[in-house]
């Protein structure tokens, strides 16, 4: 394969990969955090506010919904991404903590394993590129003079 034809073929967009598989698409994930953001925004205005609202509300009803709206939306992403994440790709996380979720260490490995794959084949392409421009840098003083 000819150094160009390979860099042509590196340049392509790459799948984004997971640990446990490909991700979903964009526009699924755009969708979902949507449709939650609406969820949350139906549930928070619809619901019956208290007679006596808390004090972190600051005696409005609407601060008190936006708090409400907040902590479901905040709430539904922190277990809605991993459970779709293992849903689509059999990746379940082995801890949730307030940080997120944590996978196991072998299946993070895989995926550093081929980005570092990536990476040692696009130094190949960039040093195998600098040797042409050299060439070809000779061959443009060779024309000029």
């Amino acid at each position: 394969m000819r150094p160009l034809d390979f860099m042509k073929a590196l340049l392509k967009p790459a799948k984004r990969s997971t640990p446990g598989g490909d991700a979903p698409p964009k526009w699924a994930v755009r969708l979902a955090i949507g449709a939650l953001a609406l969820g949350a925004m139906y549930v928070a205005w619809t619901a019956d506010a208290p007679t006596k609202l808390p004090g972190v509300a600051l005696s409005q009803e609407f601060v008190c919904r936006g708090e409400l709206f907040l902590a479901i939306f905040y709430g539904g992403l922190l277990i809605a991404t991993p459970i779709l994440r293992g849903v689509l790709s059999g990746l379940l996380p082995t801890e949730i903590t307030a940080r997120g979720a944590k996978y196991d260490r072998e299946q993070v490995t895989g995926g550093l394993r081929q980005t570092e794959d990536r990476i040692r084949q696009l130094t190949e392409v960039v040093e195998a590129s600098s040797g042409q421009l050299a060439r070809l840098r000779k061959r443009v003083e060779q024309l000029e003079n």
